[in-house]
């Protein structure tokens, strides 16, 4: 049985039989099928460089910061102010006169007054979104904020955040909890001066001292309020592309690189994997041990 599918030009007729459509079909699928791959692919290298780019000026900045403050900011972009977009929440704490206690970070005098340098194409949240969170941040003592209270030198507290914009893709991000997903509903700090106490007694707070005073001084040299911190002591990350894979991680000395999820599932809270219903203590983290070479 034929199905004549076409039209008469003159005095010849143009027909198709029924098995010659889906032929035709069969190969547009399979075209379809290997190109559309392809094209996701181009599009994440492109995200993926952009952002990368991104990661190596807040690195380039973060150095001119150094040089002017001596020491390196406590936030890299800033933090959520009266529910406002990152580009609204800026101008109006400029109005306010609030710039030192909202973006006490690189912008905008370090990076270019773009807010996108701080996102993530990949990020579902951009710079229009006014979606923030607050997670628990390290504060070494002494400091000002009352949870250093009585504590000694060198002790790290943890305390509630100010709320970040979930748009900033480099200091915070959801928690990864397997090789190409995260959990949304526990976001976790990517970038934090000190990630351990330093004092020689005491431990991580609320708990026994378990570290030994190696660990503790090994620890000491790859975190940022070392001066004297080596070039592939971790930065930040960004965890935007987790999908794929990979975790975009900048390194002190400005390299950044693509890295394997699998580096990262066991070590966002301590040594089990399973946990994604924990506080997202940034004390108990490992992940910021991570060195180009993998963990």
């Amino acid at each position: 049985m034929k199905l004549k599918v076409g039209h008469r030009s003159g005095s010849h007729s143009v027909a198709f039989t029924l098995v010659e459509l889906l032929t035709v079909i069969a190969i547009i699928a399979i075209l379809a099928a290997i190109i559309f791959p392809v094209f996701a692919t181009v599009r994440e290298n492109g995200r993926r460089t952009n952002a990368m780019e991104h990661m190596s000026e807040i690195s380039r900045a973060m150095t001119a910061f150094k040089l002017e403050k001596g020491t390196y900011p406590t936030v890299l972009f800033g933090y959520a102010y009266k529910g406002l977009s990152m580009s609204q929440g800026y101008a109006q704490a400029k109005k306010d006169y609030q710039l030192q206690t909202y973006f006490p970070g690189l912008f905008p005098n370090f990076v270019d007054r773009d807010v996108d340098r701080f996102m993530d194409m990949n990020n579902q949240f951009q710079m229009d979104s006014t979606a923030t969170v607050t997670v628990p941040i390290n504060v070494l003592c002494p400091n000002v904020n009352p949870a250093c209270a009585g504590k000694p030198y060198g002790t790290l507290v943890t305390v509630t955040s100010p709320p970040f914009y979930k748009a900033d893709a480099f200091d915070v991000s959801p928690q990864i909890i397997s090789n190409n997903s995260v959990n949304t509903n526990n976001y976790l700090p990517r970038y934090q001066l000190a990630w351990t106490s330093q004092e020689t007694t005491g431990g991580p707070p609320n708990s026994t001292d378990t570290i030994d005073p190696i660990t503790k001084v090994n620890d000491f040299n790859r975190q940022l309020i070392n001066p004297a911190a080596p070039g592939d002591t971790y930065v930040t990350c960004d965890t935007s592309h987790v999908q794929y894979g990979k975790v975009l991680v900048l390194f002190l000395d400005g390299h950044t690189r693509a890295m394997d999820t699998s580096q990262f599932v066991s070590n966002e809270n301590g040594s089990d994997p399973t946990d994604i219903s924990v506080s997202g203590d940034a004390s108990t983290a490992t992940f910021w041990h991570v060195t180009p070479a993998g963990l």
